[in-house]
């Protein structure tokens, strides 16, 4: 599962990196993004420049929001048969902007270390996503997304048994524009040898703290 993760590099270096275009009086750099947040993504609606869509996928046929919350991943397993996902796979498409994301490692029975996860260059590159519109009851839409994930990699594996699909940037595109079929994500996935992990502050917990030093390293004796 993946329910917290970052998009810390400046505008920038976003505009840069996916040869995109963004508003630079909107995005903002955030450490701890968090599910009902809107976020930055590039959708297939509109390819060439950053969106902004709330965090947690509300299908259009759902009552109220409360469905974010349980949608914020997409399992790739099941993405081809689950109605909530099915139709959207050939239809929107999105690539979530990243720079890292944080698990929790499960030390003993009372004890979780958060961990972030990125590469090992600490460079962007994208998740592969679903987007939707969702209408409320005073006909306002709103645009949201979940993250699609996978079985962790066996290092990976060992802080949680599921990871985001991971894509650099040509793999983001051409997921982006239906140019991969769900069958191929996988085999088009950052590498493990290119990822890094590393334990961080638990302050990252509580979604208040923003800031760039709850990403930095802390050391603990946790791991013996």
């Amino acid at each position: 599962m993946c329910g917290r993760y970052q998009t810390s590099k400046k505008a920038k270096e976003i505009q840069e990196a996916f040869d995109i275009k963004i508003d630079e009086k909107i995005y903002k750099e955030n450490y701890n993004a968090a599910p009902t947040q809107e976020l930055p993504l590039i959708a297939n609606n509109k390819p060439g420049e950053v969106q902004f869509f709330k965090w947690g996928l509300i299908p259009s046929w759902s009552k109220d929001e409360k469905m974010a919350f349980n949608m914020i991943n997409a399992r790739i397993e099941t993405l081809n048969e689950k109605p909530s996902f099915k139709s959207l796979v050939k239809k929107t498409r999105c690539m979530v902007i990243t720079d890292g994301y944080y698990e929790w490692k499960k030390i003993d029975s009372s004890t979780k270390q958060p961990m972030r996860i990125c590469k090992q260059d600490e460079s962007l590159f994208a998740y592969a996503g679903l987007w939707t519109d969702w209408k409320n009851s005073e006909g306002i839409i709103i645009p949201t997304f979940t993250i699609i994930t996978t079985d962790a990699y066996q290092s990976l594996a060992e802080i949680h048994n599921r990871m985001p699909v991971m894509l650099n940037t040509d793999a983001a595109k051409a997921w982006l524009m239906n140019e991969l079929e769900v069958e191929q994500l996988q085999k088009e996935m950052i590498v493990q040898k290119d990822l890094k992990y590393y334990a961080v502050s638990k302050l990252v917990g509580n979604v208040k703290n923003n800031n760039p030093e709850i990403m930095l390293e802390e050391k603990t004796d946790l791991f013996g």
